[in-house]
């Protein structure tokens, strides 16, 4: 801000009238208004930084909700996997077993032509 009463008065004082002093006080004035309004004031950053807040918080819970059904999801995974290993251990004997018999047959008959 610009004290313009002090600047008009240092003018007068360097030999301007009173209403030059006066008018170029005020145009000084606007010029620095008008250069300042495209600036944020502490105001408006007050209001970015408590929105911003708000997201940030609201963005943690949906996060937090994220975590919750991912961890889940993991879970369900495991569970399924130890499942599949156990299928897997039980059917491997077995086809072995089928396979082999299987295997002795074809060749047998390969070797016999």
């Amino acid at each position: 801000m610009i004290n313009t009463l002090k600047y008009a008065q240092r003018l007068e004082a360097a030999g301007f009238s009173r209403s030059q002093a006066e008018a170029q006080a005020l145009v000084i004035q606007d010029a620095l208004d008008d250069s300042m309004q495209p600036f944020a004031t502490k105001a408006d950053l007050t209001v970015v930084a408590t929105k911003l807040e708000a997201t940030i918080g609201r963005l943690d819970t949906k996060i937090d909700r994220v975590e919750l059904a991912l961890g889940s999801s993991i879970k369900e995974l495991q569970s399924d996997m130890r499942t599949v290993k156990w299928m897997l251990g039980l059917m491997a004997p077995v086809l072995i077993t089928l396979l082999i018999p299987a295997i002795q047959s074809i060749y047998l008959q390969l070797h016999a032509n």
